[in-house]
């Protein structure tokens, strides 16, 4: 349940992220064009200030929206892309130019839906870590850009290491059944 909830929210962070006319450029946000900004009706933290914009303007309302986010949304990182793969905006400061794809279909199966890429592991922080990736399309429905929200995994794994009440023999499993291929890996 709390795996599924925990990828749930992710899912609406993206579904959030790619109806929002700010990222897809066509026009301001609903607060600025008179309408209701519901996220600010949702609530949440002052943004952190810790957008990193990858073009030399100085766009700071995309800066602000973005953290603004990424805060409200309670996701990690939130990283906005061309169609091929290079960084127009981010939250991660030390993301810079193109962000490579994590798992070599991340961009591709984004196309057409939410997808969660491979489980990942920082080397150096040690922590689990997945993408959660999906299309920014324009009134024709054309790909426009990649919108990529980082999801933070290590609640889950603590969870999963925690042994007590299971008896000598518990086991979890924890599976991921690829959309396309159909099969089942083991996490």
């Amino acid at each position: 349940a709390y795996l599924n909830t925990l990828c749930g929210k992710a899912s609406l962070a993206v579904q959030v992220l790619q109806n929002s006319e700010k990222l897809r450029g066509t026009g301001d946000s609903a607060a600025g064009s008179g309408g209701t900004d519901l996220m600010a009706l949702m609530g949440g933290p002052e943004p952190s200030g810790d957008t990193v914009l990858a073009g030399s303007s100085a766009d700071d309302a995309l800066s602000q929206y973005l953290t603004h986010q990424k805060d409200v949304l309670g996701v990690d990182d939130i990283i906005l892309l061309s169609k091929n793969g290079s960084i127009i905006a981010t939250t991660d400061a030390n993301l810079k130019g193109s962000f490579v794809d994590p798992d070599g279909v991340t961009f591709d199966r984004a196309k057409s839906a939410i997808y969660f890429s491979s489980i990942l592991r920082d080397q150096k922080k040690k922590n689990y870590f997945t993408y959660v990736a999906g299309s920014i399309v324009d009134v024709s429905g054309a790909q426009e850009k990649i919108i990529v929200v980082k999801l933070d995994l290590n609640p889950i794994y603590k969870a999963l290491k925690n042994y007590q009440g299971m008896g000598s023999t518990g086991e979890v499993i924890v599976a991921r059944q690829d959309p396309i291929s159909k099969k089942i890996a083991l996490i």
